[in-house]
């Protein structure tokens, strides 16, 4: 019996020494394969994935000194992480601060999200937390973030971006940027002094405008988009004055304010309102605007305007000959860091039942141009795209583009600038056919936003300005019967000259400007109104403006013939007085790339 127990002890401690030594050679590196890269291949994002650094790149902790090495010899060392499920506002800071490091570097950052499996930890590879993630890093300071505040810091190997609402994280990313354009492409090394706070202080939800020198704001006029007009004549800039400062004292907030020929603008904003208001000096009135910040956004400031200068600039009207029509007016600048702004664009495809439409879509052109002139033709950004108003020929194009994935798939759009009038106002000829071409064209470009145009505004896209002298605002109360009194009037500064251009006002539009701005439209490069029809009024404007060059969106033969339906007689003999040089958009393109002297490339028929 002994013997039995003995043998039975004996196998029992044979076999637990067998168990422990296969535990103990089960225990090496090898088992841990759970990581945020493995559950990120689980879940369906195996592209991501593949962007993110091995573990052989990635630190684990910062160095002794707190600093946290995010690129160097040619690679990113950490990983960059949002959300799964980021708030519209995270996102654009994820995008704008990968675009901020790739400009730096050439590079594209490594793309994370932060899902993890249940039962699986999270990496603790050194990464950029950006918006609430569901590392403890960003909760951590998220815990500690105050309303209206912005944070980056460094904590652990992390360096975590937080914000409490869109201002805040606005200021934050304007200076991040900064951070960024300052540090040494080769080397990009986060320390101390890439802590940055940005608080910003409250607004209101939104404020009752309050009286106008006595006289309540009852009756307004609509000027479409859900934005409404008040007029008050006979009055005063003190008056103006008066009402800026109680705005002011009601809770709106100041965002900006500007001067063009005495005329004074000013616009205030609230969580859900954007104020326009305006004193014109000549005509005597104050004007102003409510704009719902629902699905309108802002200018955008000069100190928002943070670029690095890669690219040598240009500027191109493109030949409009494509659609089979003798107008259309489209124009593309290059700018300094790369990206490009867009005037109008061309000519629709054929979608209003008449032969206007119906030669080779200026979609097609514009494409290809912006391809053949960007540094990366498979990644096209548009930081600001103006549509002076929805005529085919002008807007078209961008219509067009809504039905084009293959070419919206390598085309950016930052900011969209339009100001379509009110339904009432687009019942003449063809408008109510074109009454939803934006918002749909909008809708599958999925733009939420748009700026709506208004006279005083200012943008800043690089190293172009853009001011807002006209549009609709201007013409009514009278009736917008025909719609080239509702475009865009504007002048543009780049390389050192002003630009003008008049779209295709006429009648009211141009009796407008010429009351309020005079010799303020004076530039070095004008754009003739309505293509150089001669039955626009526009010699009230052109006797203020004394250009060196003259741009026509218009067919070569119908400029030399001045005898078609666009008889451009009256305009050349104006201009032919002056010596000035005359390009017109014809059949090719013309690019001017040498911006000291505005010598094209490539010259179409001219005087």
């Amino acid at each position: 019996m002994k013997d039995a127990i003995t043998r039975v002890i004996a196998i029992l401690l044979l076999f637990c020494t067998f168990s422990i030594a296969l535990l103990s050679c089960s225990t090496d590196d090898s088992t841990e394969i759970y990581s945020d890269t493995d559950n990120n291949n689980n879940n369906g994002t195996s592209q991501q994935a593949s962007e993110t650094p091995t573990d052989s790149t990635v630190s684990k902790e910062t160095d002794a000194k707190g600093t946290l090495t995010v690129f160097k010899n040619g690679k990113y060392l950490v990983n960059f992480i949002r959300s799964d499920n980021p708030t519209e506002d995270a996102k654009k800071a994820y995008n704008s601060i990968k675009t901020a490091f790739k400009v730096k570097t050439g590079k594209t950052a490594p793309t994370l999200t932060d899902f993890v499996a249940e039962g699986t930890a999270l990496d603790d590879s050194a990464a950029i937390l950006i918006g609430k993630t569901n590392y403890p890093e960003s909760q951590g300071v998220y815990k500690t973030l105050k309303e209206g505040q912005a944070i980056a810091k460094v904590v652990n190997n992390k360096y975590v971006v937080a914000f409490s609402n869109a201002d805040s994280l606005t200021e934050l990313i304007t200076k991040l940027k900064a951070k960024i354009n300052s540090a040494k492409a080769e080397e990009i090394v986060i320390d101390s002094t890439w802590e940055i706070k940005a608080e910003v202080k409250l607004i209101p939800e939104s404020l009752e405008l309050p009286s106008f020198n006595g006289e309540a704001l009852n009756s307004s006029i609509d000027l479409g988009q859900d934005s409404k007009l008040y007029i008050f004549s006979n009055t005063t800039q003190q008056k103006y004055e008066e009402y800026v400062e109680k705005l002011k004292k009601a809770g709106f907030e100041f965002y900006t304010s500007n001067e063009i020929a005495s005329n004074m603008f000013s616009t205030f904003i609230t969580q859900k309102q954007i104020i326009n208001v305006m004193y014109l000096k000549n005509s005597n009135e104050v004007r102003i605007i409510e704009d719902s910040r629902e699905k309108i956004d802002l200018p955008g400031l000069k100190s928002e305007n943070v670029y690095t200068s890669t690219s040598m600039p240009s500027f191109t009207m493109m030949g409009i000959s494509d659609a089979g029509y003798p107008g259309g007016m489209s124009f593309i600048y290059k700018l300094m860091d790369g990206t490009f702004f867009i005037i109008d664009g061309g000519m629709c495809a054929n979608r209003e039942g008449s032969n206007e439409c119906s030669g080779d879509p200026s979609i097609n052109r514009l494409f290809k141009t912006l391809q053949s002139l960007a540094d990366d033709p498979n990644n096209i950004v548009i930081s600001g795209w103006l549509i002076t108003h929805i005529h085919n020929d002008h807007a078209g194009a961008f219509i067009d583009l809504a039905e084009k994935s293959n070419y919206l798939s390598k085309i950016t759009i930052k900011k969209v600038i339009y100001s379509q009038p009110a339904d009432s106002d687009m019942t003449d000829g063809n408008q109510p056919r074109r009454l939803n071409w934006m918002p749909n064209a909008l809708s599958k470009m999925k733009i939420e936003k748009t700026v709506k145009a208004h006279p005083g505004q200012v943008f800043y896209f690089a190293d172009l300005k853009l001011t807002i002298l006209g549009c609709h605002d201007l013409v009514k109360p009278a009736k917008i019967s025909r719609h080239n009194n509702a475009s865009i009037v504007s002048m543009v500064e780049f390389s050192n000259k002003k630009m003008l251009f008049l779209a295709d006002a006429e009648g009211d539009s141009n009796a407008k400007l010429e009351l309020l701005y005079g010799s303020e439209l004076d530039a070095d490069i004008l754009q003739v109104a309505h293509h150089g029809y001669n039955n626009t009024n526009a010699g009230i404007v052109y006797k203020y403006v004394t250009p060196s060059i003259v741009l026509w969106p218009i067919q070569t033969s119908d400029w030399k013939s001045g005898d078609n339906v666009y008889n451009v007689s009256f305009n050349k003999q104006y201009f032919d007085k002056t010596g000035i040089k005359h390009y017109v958009g014809g059949a090719a393109n013309t690019t001017f790339e040498n911006l000291s002297t505005w010598l094209p490339t490539k010259e179409n028929w001219k005087p």
